[in-house]
């Protein structure tokens, strides 16, 4: 016999061949049919198609049926053979399985379904439709093709921006990148000041003070606004698990927020930390490696240390931090709030945070946020 090559499975019964390679099926015409195979038993052995059909109780023309092709081998078919014909039945089974797959592969072209394959890897479609990111199935794949900025849909969209996130719940990096398009657009379309980094800088602690009203949330887009940084509300997409990103767009800067928790703690930490990484001049990476988690970037670090003392003096909270100790209560971060012109959310969130205070202490003075803002989320709003 002629050697085959190592991936290549072999068959033989009598004078037979049968070939599948890595188990799909060859093209049609380099296989031989079931009905072919059947007849070539029938040959070797000189049984009639009416001898198999009495040894295996049934009509004659069933079998003429499988040697013609007009009746495909049912698996309770495959086990009357193997036992009349002395093979396995699953070798009758792949037999008809391996032919009618290459009789499909010859006659439909499975490129569209590849595209769609390759679309929905790339982003959430569906739930790109359903928020109208995208205006239309029928043509969905040129519209995501514009949406992600891309040329083709096997190129790889690549929207760089620092990530604040919960990098340990398995964020999808498709997903990520979807969120992070519709945040470029919708900061795209809004108008802002010339963009001042010192005049940033200076800002900051103002910026931390809008904190000590749930309802100045209402006002930080124009404060930023007039800074040159962009706002934009941007609901996270499942499988995120963001909180926001920084990330910059024609030139300006961009925070944006997801209020993923709808708390004033979580609300102005986000806002903080991503104006720390712009201040502290922090160029965005491409979001790659999420694994590896964000904790591991100094700039995280960094930013993270930058906000925490923005909203919250060290030496006061230092004092906090030991007068909770001593009470176990949320008496010392209501009074120091009043004194830091600070919401006492935020020294609360920062104790809940740091396991100085239990979760279900304090929770009334998380106030929520997101009504200030419901007319910016999602929404192309005058800045």
């Amino acid at each position: 016999m002629t050697a085959q090559p190592d991936d290549v499975v072999i068959h033989e019964k009598v004078d037979f061949v049968v070939a599948t390679h890595e188990g799909i099926a060859l093209p049609a015409d380099m296989l031989s049919t079931p009905g072919e195979v059947l007849k070539e038993e029938l040959e070797a052995r000189g049984w009639t198609q009416k001898d198999l059909a009495d040894i295996m109780g049934r009509p004659a023309q069933v079998i003429s049926e499988i040697i013609n092709g007009a009746k495909q081998i049912t698996p309770d078919t495959a086990m009357e053979l193997g036992a009349a014909l002395g093979q396995p039945p699953e070798f009758w089974m792949r037999l008809e399985a391996n032919y009618r797959l290459a009789l499909a592969q010859d006659t439909h072209s499975n490129d569209a379904i590849a595209r769609r394959a390759r679309m929905y890897a790339l982003a959430p479609v569906g739930e790109l439709l359903r928020r109208q990111w995208l205006p239309s199935r029928a043509s969905a794949e040129p519209d995501l093709c514009r949406f992600l900025g891309i040329a083709a849909i096997w190129d790889e969209p690549v929207v760089p921006a620092s990530l604040r996130a919960s990098i340990h719940r398995g964020p999808e990096l498709g997903v990520i990148t979807a969120w992070l398009r519709r945040v470029e657009w919708l900061a795209s379309q809004q108008r802002v000041a010339d963009y001042d980094p010192e005049g940033l800088i200076v800002a900051l602690p103002d910026v931390a003070a809008m904190s000590v009203d749930p309802a100045n949330v209402a006002d930080l887009p124009a404060r930023l606004a007039a800074l040159g940084v962009h706002f934009v509300v941007v609901p996270h997409l499942s499988k995120t698990y963001l909180d926001g990103a920084s990330m910059w767009v024609e030139g300006h800067p961009v925070v944006a927020v997801t209020i993923r928790y709808d708390r004033v703690d979580s609300f102005w930490f986000t806002v903080m930390h991503e104006l720390a990484h712009i201040a502290l001049g922090h160029i965005e990476t491409i979001p790659e490696g999420l694994d590896n988690g964000l904790a591991d970037d100094p700039r995280e670090g960094a930013a993270n240390r930058m906000a925490s003392d923005l909203l919250i003096d060290p030496t006061v909270y230092e004092r906090v931090v030991a007068a909770t100790k001593a009470s176990d209560s949320t008496d010392a971060a209501v009074a120091a709030a009043a004194g830091s012109l600070r919401h006492p959310g935020i020294f609360v969130g920062r104790l809940q945070h740091d396991g100085i205070l239990g979760f279900e202490r304090g929770r009334t003075h998380l106030a929520k946020v997101r009504v200030f803002l419901r007319d910016r989320s999602d929404r192309v709003a005058a800045a």
